[in-house]
């Protein structure tokens, strides 16, 4: 979760593709790991997404991902 924290940049618990693609990218960059395509990443988003409003939440993140701590 803390990836997801410091992409939120309003603060509101919530991210926009946008957000969450950056995240993406520096999670790759990271990992050493050549960054995913568009379509790849629009589809990770996609599927995050349940709730389908181009928002993710954290309830969504953990749904997704698990509890972390």
């Amino acid at each position: 979760m803390p990836y997801f924290v410091q992409f939120d940049l309003e603060k509101d618990g919530r991210i926009a593709f946008n957000d969450f693609s950056k995240l993406v990218v520096k999670a790759h960059e990271l990992a050493g790991e050549k960054e995913p395509t568009y379509l790849v990443i629009k589809d990770l988003f996609d599927t995050i997404d349940i709730r389908k409003d181009g928002m993710l939440d954290l309830h969504e993140w953990q749904q997704t991902f698990g509890q972390v701590g």
